[in-house]
């Protein structure tokens, strides 16, 4: 019950004004007042009770099934994809049928038919955050150089890498020492900044560290190998008229032998486009190469027709001296801590400053000994070019002696037969 207090209005008796006092009321007397002020109660209604509300019930049903619903639709694509999808989780798809494991991307062995798998790989390294890029020829780590590198092939980079555009703050110079280096991808000038930046890059043209330009048709049976897939150019060495030795990591980037072209006269990387070449019949790769170890990485080719060698060949090369290096010292913990098998030899200087590098794979390493020069070694592999303690390795031709008499001889039978 709630109380309502009324008030009555107060009153007095007025005097007027009486003779010989002063024209005005008398101040207010409490005295004189006549009634109390009078208080009454009256009940007031209490307020109608609010019902119940249903409306909010019925949203917080609402809100629990649209979040069921999200919940179970979820649930339903990704049982979808894991059964329609041709690969599952966790596995990528070649786009040619197979099915590829994520940790076999970009982990320099090419899983895909086509090599899509390695194709396309970027990352940044190290403290600096260095862009480097994956080398399918030489199955090594990068460093990305560029003359005019622009802001917007930063965007590609970022894109290749697999993040957005809009990730891209700024990028940077910073001087890499050859001597330290797996070699390079050049970006070259006035490239095309809309497509993917892993399509413009090319394998750097430095070879030989260390070494000189040699003079012209001084080594007259070295031959480079350029294959219409990679267009990566390998060297070679001429062993007979029909026959070059080369490394078996050249031969594995096509085994079609119609694929491959062989030039013994050598300018510039761009020169080779105009001059005349042989072709290859035959693509024969040791049976037991191994493409992480490098081991046994040793192949031949039989040309359509014969090279005559002349002085005349190889015009433009580069030149190294380098010494030969027991297999028990290479072998040591500091150098290549027991990595060098019997079909492989070490040369170089374990100073470092000379040695081969990528690029140079397949080509000859030869030695002259009582005015006849005998090829002794095939360019395979090495920790970077020119480091201390990590000379180059080549594939020993004297282990391979019998399996190339062998296979020279097949081909030869098989010719004649036909």
């Amino acid at each position: 019950m709630a109380v309502h207090m009324v008030e009555a209005e107060p009153s007095y008796i007025n005097l007027g004004f009486e003779p010989g006092e002063a024209k005005r009321p008398p101040p207010f007397n409490p005295s004189a007042v006549t009634q109390e002020p009078q208080y009454t109660i009256e009940p007031v209604a209490p307020p109608p009770a609010k019902p119940k509300s249903v409306k909010k019930k019925c949203i917080n049903l609402s809100q629990v099934a649209v979040i069921v619903l999200g919940l179970g639709l979820c649930a339903a694509i990704m049982l979808a994809y894991y059964f329609l999808s041709p690969c599952g989780v966790n596995v990528v798809w070649c786009g040619d049928g197979l099915c590829v494991k994520q940790e076999e991307w970009c982990d320099g062995t090419a899983h895909c038919s086509s090599g899509q798998d390695e194709a396309n790989c970027v990352r940044l390294s190290g403290d600096d955050f260095l862009l480097q890029a994956y080398s399918r020829s030489s199955q090594t780590w990068r460093s990305v150089c560029a003359d005019d590198w622009t802001d917007e092939y930063g965007r590609r980079a970022c894109e290749g890498i697999g993040y957005s555009r809009d990730t891209y703050v700024s990028s940077g110079q910073t001087p890499v020492p050859s001597s330290g280096s797996q070699g390079f991808m050049r970006l070259p000038s006035n490239t095309n900044p809309n497509i993917p930046l892993q399509a413009n890059l090319q394998n750097s043209s430095d070879r030989v560290v260390g070494g000189q330009e040699a003079a012209a048709g001084g080594w007259p049976w070295q031959v480079m190998l350029m294959d219409n897939v990679t267009s990566t150019p390998c060297g070679g060495a001429v062993i007979a008229p029909y026959w070059i030795l080369t490394a078996a990591q050249c031969a594995q980037r096509s085994l079609d032998p119609s694929s491959w072209r062989v030039y013994d006269r050598i300018h510039g990387r761009m020169d080779y486009m105009f001059l005349p070449f042989k072709t290859v019949a035959h693509v024969v790769t040791f049976p037991d190469y191994d493409s992480k170890t490098h081991n046994n990485d040793i192949s031949l080719m039989k040309l359509h027709d014969p090279f005559q060698i002349s002085g005349a060949a190889a015009s433009k090369l580069m030149e190294a001296q380098v010494s030969l290096i027991s297999r028990a010292e290479c072998n040591s913990p500091k150098v290549y801590d027991g990595k060098i098998s019997h079909s492989m030899i070490c040369a170089g200087n374990l100073q470092g400053g000379v040695d081969r590098c990528e690029g140079d794979e397949g080509g000859p390493l030869v030695t002259e000994k009582e005015s006849l020069w005998w090829l002794v070694g095939v360019t395979s592999w090495g920790q970077g070019c020119g480091r201390v303690n990590k000379p180059g390795v080549y594939g020993n031709v004297a282990y391979f002696l019998d399996w190339i008499y062998a296979e020279m001889k097949v081909k030869l039978t098989q010719s004649l037969a036909h």
